[in-house]
């Protein structure tokens, strides 16, 4: 009896030590963020005065390859090697971000009478196609190295003939340090360069084949 009542009043109290264990525990929060090309372009929407071209755009919402097509945000330490980190992700996924700001950014460029994202209620002169293929913060610990790259693969096609009229491959790095805050600054610098070649691509395209 003496026995069982010690084997009782062992596990009570290892219960009892563990109590910080079983008891309430903070958890670590979750960081979120938003790329930004940061040039205050919601203030500057339907501003134009007149268009250069009297025709329509439709801006298909981006492809994004996997896995970076979630919330997640990526970072890689060497060559074939892919990581998330645990506590730092995407307010939204990667293709809404890109694709708000790749439509407020052809807005703003007054080239169209129109620029659309909505496919069911515009008849479009041109379909612009994108395809997110790496967003990634890419470090070289040993040489104490980090930058942020984007790459964003783009189409566009003359509707009216279904014909690809031009290509153009986006594919660049900027320093950053090794913290996700870093890289999303980065990354929003990058984006804000891809938007500005962006339009002027799409504005030398079009000039070259009028609908």
């Amino acid at each position: 009896m003496k026995l069982k009542q010690i084997i009782i009043l062992s596990s009570i109290l290892s219960l009892v030590g563990c109590g910080s264990i079983l008891g309430p525990q903070t958890k670590r929060a979750t960081q979120t963020y938003q790329l930004n090309d940061g040039r205050d372009l919601n203030q500057k929407m339907g501003l134009c005065k007149s268009y250069t071209h009297s025709s329509v755009l439709y801006v298909s919402a981006p492809d994004v390859v996997l896995p970076y097509s979630d919330y997640k945000i990526y970072y890689s330490t060497e060559s074939y090697l892919i990581n998330s980190y645990a506590y730092s992700q995407w307010a939204i996924p990667v293709s809404g971000m890109v694709h708000q700001n790749m439509m407020q950014s052809l807005t703003n460029a007054c080239l169209f009478k129109g620029v659309s994202s909505n496919s069911s209620i515009v008849t479009a002169d041109y379909r612009l196609i994108s395809s997110v293929r790496i967003i990634r913060h890419e470090m070289n610990t040993n040489k104490d190295s980090y930058k942020a790259h984007l790459l964003i693969f783009n189409e566009l096609i003359n509707v009216k003939d279904n014909e690809l009229i031009g290509s153009f491959l986006y594919d660049d790095t900027k320093q950053t340090d090794g913290t996700p805050i870093g890289f999303v600054k980065s990354s929003s610098d990058l984006l804000s360069d891809y938007d500005a070649k962006l339009v002027d691509w799409v504005a030398k395209t079009v000039a070259k084949n009028p609908e």
